[in-house]
């Protein structure tokens, strides 16, 4: 208890000899507080990105299936076509697996404006593959991709249908076609690219599933229980040698990728949050050494303060004890003030997540970058306060009041020289960093796109096939939009 006692003194000695310093308080506290939250803030980023598992059910069995054509000169990555995704069914490391493809629709009939709607067709198992339950309705069944049915988002539900619950079951139109609504998903589902409005299930006809070079379906799959990737990844290898052998006109060279769901949603912006975490790490060391810095300046000021209590009998690590409360007070009120700074700023570190994660709308700081947080805090205090508080206790009392000459002051003023070319060392790396980024970005805004962008605008739209369904239609339709 008399060590708890003597740290509990010391700390609301700590607090009190700072608030008589109120300028030197603020401006330590403010540097600190910078420091930790941006830290912070990068790192909830990357517990989004990283620790945070995916919203479906068994989510470290789901993975992605590619076409790897490098050995033909290809892409290492690329989407399949509709034959490949019916070649990989004989698989059995799967318990299930589905295409989709992104797409957009064109609403009409449901009684506002027409409207384009941005959203995916996909074969009917989808929300069974990723174990995703409607909030109203149900999912697809076998059923729907022959009579038209289809899932509507949570948004699509509130904006377009004033969130009626009756809302399923009712019919809307797109492309032209009839469309029963049996489901609705959440806000947050943002699969597999961004928020889609409308989920459209399809069936392939044998001619489609006789193509295999219309790259343009995402697969997902879910591993059976006790299926390891690299098991999964040897039969699928093993299935496309297999596939090359029985076709060799349409396989020759198709290899296949399996790789994790969380790795394609996320692997994007790790790179940037890489980048972004060293910068911060950066700015946090020179925050320290500013702080350290501030601490040799205020414990030169408290000499004579410091040399009395010496003189009166406090022992050397007595005196270091003190020094080092102040820095976890200080450290303490960092944090309080960091968290704030990283709260505040997560909204717009959120526009750094992928769209694909659902951690984009519901960022913030969880308990894991609290705790990190905190022992980024207390290692602050070991880097800002141990050397000046060290060099205060060590320092000759007697030197205070002008009695004696010794070397004390030269190895604070040597620590403090070095922390100075400590901070304008990083300082010069932050701003070479940020120099290559503006240069690099001046030079994507300096490159001539080869015709005259001024006042040009760009308008796209999908026309209805059931209204335009040869090329002749849809060209007479755009060359009257030109005329008129």
């Amino acid at each position: 208890m008399t060590v708890l006692g003597d740290l509990a003194r010391d700390l609301r000695y700590s607090t009190r000899a700072l608030a008589r310093s109120p300028g030197f308080t603020i401006v330590a506290v403010a540097v600190l507080a910078l420091g930790i939250g941006a830290t912070s803030a990068i790192f909830s980023l990357m517990s989004a990105v990283w620790l945070k598992p995916l919203p479906f059910a068994d989510a470290e069995r789901l993975v992605t299936l590619w076409i790897d054509l490098s050995a033909t000169g290809g892409a290492e990555r690329m989407q399949v076509a509709p034959g490949h995704y019916d070649d990989w069914q004989r698989a059995q490391s799967f318990e299930s697996m589905t295409a989709i493809e992104s797409a957009s629709f064109n609403l009409t009939s449901d009684g506002g404006e027409p409207e384009r709607l941005t959203g995916v067709r996909t074969t009917p198992n989808l929300f069974e593959t990723i174990g995703l339950q409607p909030i109203l309705g149900r999912a697809f069944g076998p059923e729907d991709a022959g009579n038209n049915g289809v899932v509507v988002s949570e948004g699509f539900w509130l904006r377009r249908l004033g969130g009626d619950p009756a809302a399923v079951g009712r019919t809307i139109t797109l492309d032209g076609s009839p469309h029963t609504i049996v489901g609705v998903v959440p806000r947050d589902f943002r699969f597999p690219e961004g928020e889609n409005e409308v989920f459209v299930p399809t069936a392939f006809a044998p001619d489609v599933l006789a193509r295999r070079t219309a790259y343009s379906w995402y697969i997902v799959a879910k591993l059976r229980p006790g299926v390891l990737l690299a098991e999964a990844q040897a039969e699928m290898r093993a299935t496309a040698t297999a596939l090359e052998a029985e076709s060799p006109q349409t396989n020759r060279g198709a290899l296949a990728n399996v790789v994790p769901l969380h790795d394609v949603l996320s692997g994007t912006v790790r790179p940037t949050l890489l980048a972004l975490l060293g910068a911060v790490a950066l700015v946090l060391l020179i925050a320290c050494a500013n702080v350290a810095n501030l601490m040799l300046a205020r414990a030169t000021v408290r000499q004579k303060e410091l040399a009395i209590r010496k003189a009166l009998g406090a022992a050397r690590g007595r005196v270091l004890r003190q020094l080092l409360a102040e820095s976890v007070v200080l450290a303490g009120a960092g944090v309080v003030v960091g968290l704030i700074i990283a709260a505040a700023c997560l909204g717009y570190l959120a526009r750094l997540l992928p769209g694909t994660l659902p951690a984009s709308n519901t960022l913030s700081l969880d308990p894991r970058v609290l705790a990190l947080t905190i022992a980024t805090a207390f290692v602050t205090v070991l880097l800002f306060g141990a050397g000046p508080a060290f060099a205060a206790a060590r320092r000759d009392f007697g030197a205070a009041f002008g009695r004696t000459v010794g070397t004390r002051g030269k190895a604070t003023r040597r620590l403090r020289t070095a922390l100075v070319a400590g901070e304008i060392a990083l300082t010069v790396v932050l701003l070479a960093g940020a120099g290559l980024l503006l240069r690099s970005y001046q030079a994507v805004l300096a490159v001539d796109p080869g015709f005259d962008a001024q006042g040009l605008l760009v308008a796209e739209t999908v026309l209805a096939p059931t209204r335009y369904p040869d090329a002749a239609a849809r060209d007479t339709f755009y060359k009257s939009v030109v005329e008129r």
